[in-house]
């Protein structure tokens, strides 16, 4: 699971982020599920470096009621200014390889004689 969280000047997060946490502390499946299925989680931030707490948040939820585990290591939460896409590539080709890490292999066909 990659979430793309928009913080505001304070840091806090958006509405949208607000109202996912609440539906995840609100469910009794989804943290189960998350365990069953093994859900790894990766949060980007769009606001100010340094100014991102909310974004936190939304990890810690997903981490501690959510049922999931983290998909980077710490610090795993990339942080991007909304005007410059260009600055998310080091945390988005990271969550590329930690995803493409757990995709399970090809099974190689046995040769046929």
């Amino acid at each position: 699971l990659c979430l793309v969280v928009e913080c505001g000047p304070t840091g806090a997060c958006c509405e949208a982020a607000e109202k996912f946490m609440r539906e995840v502390r609100r469910s009794d499946g989804y943290s189960v599920y998350s365990e069953i299925i093994r859900r790894r989680v990766a949060v980007l931030a769009l606001g100010r470096p340094g100014a991102v707490a909310g974004a936190g948040k939304v990890e810690e939820a997903l981490l501690k009621r959510g049922g999931c585990t983290r998909l980077l290591p710490p610090p795993s939460i990339g942080t991007v200014e909304s005007a410059s896409g260009v600055a998310a590539l080091p945390w988005t080709r990271k969550a590329v390889e930690a995803l493409a890490a757990l995709a399970p292999q090809p099974h190689e066909p046995e040769p046929v004689e």
